[in-house]
């Protein structure tokens, strides 16, 4: 997406929301910390100290089925150049979660570049066309969506959210939790109902907006998490989750706000069949990130299957 259109439209007018509204979300058209559309066909684009990490079973896929290779820019041809062909939100290019058969790991992380004591995150998700939450070990498997940290994955402030499977459905659950290491776990907060239903949402995009917030003082447990979605054909965003007491406190001599993070990550249950997820129009900011009219609805899949 061109970032202009981008920015023109992380505006709040007009939008209808399901469920709760925060108040204090006033109108927004302000420039983000960080975006991404892929659209230089590689993990080299970088904005106010942003950079992605090395990837990880992860790559850019372009809207004619061609895997990039980064260095030198070209299509990979074989078997790892052949992927499930679907055009991403907008533009030719996409970023690849490639879950092999039976194999569990596929994540991309990535540095903020600063220390932010508010921070919002967002990202356009296709749900793979084969997406199967799979039951290896036992009701309930929970696969990594997200992670994000004021120090690291280990330490300090830590947001996990999970994917979990609906045992009467075979579809998916999500959940988002906080953790301050120094205290414990600040306990799961689970979304309503399915959050992808299988089969009925394979192949569909959704537009995933998160809000995360450090406490106000060390002895004030007033971390903030909120999550929304919107599916491609919807006007309407859901509220998923909102929770507003959590104990996010920096560290001695660590970070006063969020800093890192990674995308997709672990998967428990695995899959049977390879299985691939699209992830676009990535963003981080200190403001809000609705989308009231764009960006452009995303292309359905081709149906071509994965290899």
């Amino acid at each position: 997406m061109n970032l202009s259109t981008t920015r023109a439209t992380l505006i709040l007018c007009g939008i209808s929301l399901v469920g709760a509204y925060p108040e204090n979300l006033t109108a927004q058209s302000l420039t983000p910390i960080f975006s991404d559309s892929f659209e230089s066909g590689s993990f080299t684009h970088s904005e106010n100290g942003f950079r992605w990490g090395s990837p990880n079973r992860t790559s850019i896929v372009r809207d004619d089925g061609c895997a990039v290779h980064i260095n030198p820019p070209r299509c990979v041809e074989g078997n790892s150049g052949q992927w499930e062909n679907g055009p991403g939100v907008s533009g030719r290019h996409s970023m690849r979660f490639r879950y092999p058969a039976l194999e569990s790991w596929a994540e991309q992380r990535f540095d903020i570049g600063g220390s932010y004591p508010e921070l919002w995150m967002s990202f356009w998700i296709r749900v793979p066309i084969n997406y199967v939450h799979e039951n290896a070990m036992g009701t309930g498997d929970n696969n990594k969506f997200f992670a994000l940290w004021a120090d690291s994955y280990n330490s300090g402030a830590v947001i996990i959210g999970g994917l979990w499977r609906d045992s009467r459905t075979n579809s998916t659950r999500f959940s988002i939790g906080g953790i301050q290491t120094t205290q414990g776990h600040g306990g799961d907060i689970w979304a309503d109902g399915v959050f992808w239903r299988n089969p009925e949402d394979r192949g569909r995009w959704m537009h995933f907006v998160m809000q995360a917030k450090m406490s106000d003082t060390a002895d004030i447990n007033s971390g903030v998490i909120r999550a929304w979605s919107r599916w491609e054909d919807s006007p309407d965003y859901t509220l998923l989750v909102e929770r507003h007491n959590y104990e996010f406190t920096a560290q001695a001599g660590g970070n006063s706000g969020w800093s890192g993070g990674y995308l997709m990550g672990w998967a428990n249950s695995g899959y049977a069949e390879n299985t691939e997820f699209l992830i676009d129009d990535f963003t981080v900011s200190t403001h809000s990130l609705f989308i009231a009219d764009g960006p452009a609805r995303p292309k359905p899949p081709t149906g071509a299957e994965a290899n």
